[in-house]
C-alpha cells in the first residue's frame, strides 16, 4: 500500500479548482453573448413595430 504524495494530492485539487473556474467563466460568456443577443433581437422587433404604426 502506497502512502498518497500530498503535493500531488494538492495540484490535483487546485486543477480541480481551476477547471471549476473555467467553467464558470465560460458560462459567464455564454450567459452574456445570448444577452446581447436578445437584446439586439428585441430592438429589431421594436424598429419593425415602430414602422408598422407608421
Amino acid at each position: 500500500m502506497t502512502t498518497p504524495d500530498p503535493l500531488l494530492e494538492n495540484d490535483s485539487t487546485n486543477l480541480s479548482y481551476d477547471s471549476a473556474t473555467v467553467k464558470t467563466a465560460v458560462g459567464v460568456q455564454d450567459e452574456e453573448q445570448n444577452a446581447i443577443k436578445a437584446e439586439k433581437a428585441d430592438a429589431e422587433k421594436l424598429n419593425k413595430d415602430k414602422e408598422m404604426m407608421k
